[in-house]
């Protein structure tokens, strides 16, 4: 299969998921659309971060090798929402490296913050930053100041029902932690 032509032919659910079907679990086809999702093609590379998000659902591990490369590619200018909000989406039940969660959680919290940015991607973004800071205290104490802060003033209903699960879940966590 040819996964750019396929990715340009149909933007259909039915479609993306039978391009999902065809990628499975393979780490060889997978690195060959996540190229697509790196490229400079808006409408392919879009379509391929659907793909991703997608295939990182159904299989956590196969972005594993493509953490870093997503985090550096999140760092860009000006990328479309469906490239952010899927690099977001990968992001939040990916093992971070611990080199990249500083600047990473700082770039959350911009985005998060943003009111320029999609909702959606602010939703990826707030679990991402729960995902860096669920092991460290003092981190843990500065998400619950921007949660608070997302709670005490209107925002959409996406975003505070996110805000709301990870308040949630950060007092389920051990006392040492939160």
């Amino acid at each position: 299969m040819n996964l750019r032509e396929e990715l340009l032919k149909d933007r259909s659910a039915k479609h993306i998921l039978k391009i999902v079907a065809y990628i499975g679990n393979n780490p060889s086809r997978f690195r060959e659309l996540i190229k697509i999702y790196f490229s400079n093609e808006d409408k392919a590379a879009d379509r391929a971060a659907w793909v991703v998000g997608k295939c990182a659902d159904e299989h956590p591990g196969l972005p594993a090798p493509h953490v870093s490369a997503i985090i550096r590619h999140l760092t860009k200018k000006n990328l479309p929402d469906a490239i952010k909000r899927n690099g977001y989406r990968v992001l939040q039940f990916q093992d971070i490296p611990e080199a990249a969660k500083g600047s990473l959680l700082e770039q959350c919290y911009a985005v998060i913050l943003s009111q320029h940015e999609a909702i959606a991607v602010r939703v990826f973004a707030l679990s991402t930053a729960y995902t860096i800071s669920k092991d460290f205290p003092e981190l843990l104490q500065e998400l619950i100041l921007v949660l608070n802060d997302i709670l005490s003033h209107p925002h959409s209903p996406a975003l505070l029902a996110r805000a709301r699960i990870i308040k949630k879940d950060i007092k389920k966590l051990p006392e040492s932690r939160s």
